[in-house]
């Protein structure tokens, strides 16, 4: 597990030159090897959260993040709850470790919640920058900005999966970052 050192990461995300080393172009991808995918993260995140440090993994997850204003809506919902779920069990983790007397270091968890805490910083970026998207093309198209209208119809006519509720999501993210 090599370390991540997070100002070269920030710095390589702002230069928009993101080196993977185990890249994957999720972008490209069919809907079912997304779906595989996005479980294989689940499967290793479920059996420890401190798999996030393990290099196929991490990158893995990079990815989805990197081709996040690409993915349709219901995939972005669904990385974004990866994430979050994934810091969360972590977090339970140490609370759950720091609790046993015979515990004497809990360094071994800094490496994994620096990865979980550089993901989430780039995801809001990205979030942040799709739903601005957005918004500049629904004043392109209409002269005005729609905000939140429809949301509770559509997901009483099943289309909930073809929305991304990027405000939903954000306070889930800014709640588990307090």
């Amino acid at each position: 597990m090599s370390e991540l050192n997070i100002a070269d990461a920030l710095l390589e995300i702002q230069e928009g030159e993101v080196d993977i080393e185990h890249d994957i172009r999720i972008a490209h991808l069919s809907a079912g090897d997304i779906h595989d995918h996005l479980n294989d993260a689940v499967d290793r995140l479920e059996e420890s959260p401190l798999n996030v440090s393990r290099p196929e993994l991490f990158d893995k997850l990079r990815c989805f993040v990197r081709d996040f204003s690409m993915l349709k809506p219901h995939v972005c919902n669904r990385v974004a709850d990866v994430l979050l779920s994934g810091i969360n069990a972590h977090i339970d983790l140490i609370a759950q470790q720091s609790k046993d007397p015979n515990c004497t270091s809990l360094a071994h968890h800094r490496d994994a919640l620096e990865r979980f805490a550089f993901l989430l910083q780039w995801l809001v970026s990205v979030a942040e920058a799709r739903e601005s998207a957005k918004n500049a093309e629904e004043v392109a198209a209409t002269g005005r900005v729609k905000r939140g209208r429809g949301t509770r119809k559509k997901a009483a006519t099943g289309d909930a999966d073809d929305h991304w509720d990027w405000p939903g999501q954000r306070l889930r993210t800014l709640d588990t970052m307090r």
